[in-house]
């Protein structure tokens, strides 16, 4: 065989392969945005981890930080721990939220709770509720850390679960909802501060309503699909892919 036809031969094999490479790519994505994305069979897991990763950190790493972690002094929720604000932290979970945003503008954004300043005048835009002193509010942190005065956090109780209207929220027990947003204030995981009381009082004082971009429209259905099963893999390191079916 000449050296030219050799040449052109190994050159049409290279495109060839390229070409193939590209069309498997290609199908790849397609199935990957068709997919339950809450089902999705590992070789599709695993073509959308590393294009989320890059999502990610053009998009979404200057608030929750490259690695994920937030940033609790913004009230920028972790997302590598288990504990959802929204939703139940399935894929589909996460992909509507990075989809519609939080406090976005955009018909399907998730805009339910705001968490009122009981230090101001009128804590709520739209709730009827009374402001708190800084009596009222320590004696709701003893209630809520239970520690101090027993008699603080039994009346912290009482303000928690009557007037200051708390309970309407975070719920009798003070789990939260992720339904519509609010978070467990009975664990060691928190959205805003440390969990100090200094963090505490700020946050109830100041109150907090935090916001995620919608980047439907910005990012297309492919970009969205391997964002989320990205989002969803920092909080499941240990999980492999679920299998096909």
């Amino acid at each position: 065989m000449k050296p030219r036809t050799a040449a052109l031969l190994g050159l049409a094999a290279l495109l060839a392969g390229a070409g193939a490479w590209m069309w498997h790519g290609r199908d790849l994505d397609r199935r990957m945005v068709m997919a339950d994305p809450d089902v999705l069979p590992a070789d599709l897991f695993a073509h959308a981890v590393p294009l989320g990763r890059e999502t990610f950190a053009a998009h979404c790493a200057s608030c929750h930080g490259a690695d994920g972690k937030g940033d609790s002094a913004r009230g920028v929720p972790s997302l590598v721990d288990i504990d959802r604000l929204y939703g139940a932290g399935t894929v589909g979970d996460i992909e509507q939220i990075i989809a519609h945003g939080i406090r976005a503008a955009n018909g399907k954004s998730r805009a339910f709770a705001i968490m009122p300043a009981y230090a101001t005048a009128r804590p709520s835009p739209t709730e009827a509720i009374p402001p708190l002193t800084p009596g009222d509010i320590s004696d709701v942190i003893d209630y809520l850390l239970k520690t101090g005065n027993p008699e603080s956090a039994r009346r912290g109780a009482t303000i928690f679960g009557d007037r200051g209207g708390c309970f309407d929220c975070h719920g009798a027990d003070a789990k939260g909802d992720p339904a519509v947003g609010v978070p467990d204030l009975t664990d060691a995981i928190w959205l805003s501060g440390d969990g100090s009381r200094d963090a505490l009082y700020n946050t109830i004082a100041r109150g907090s309503a935090g916001m995620c971009p919608a980047w439907l429209g910005t990012l297309d259905a492919r970009a969205l699909r391997a964002t989320a099963v990205y989002v969803h893999s920092l909080s499941h390191p240990a999980t492999p892919p679920l299998p096909s079916r």
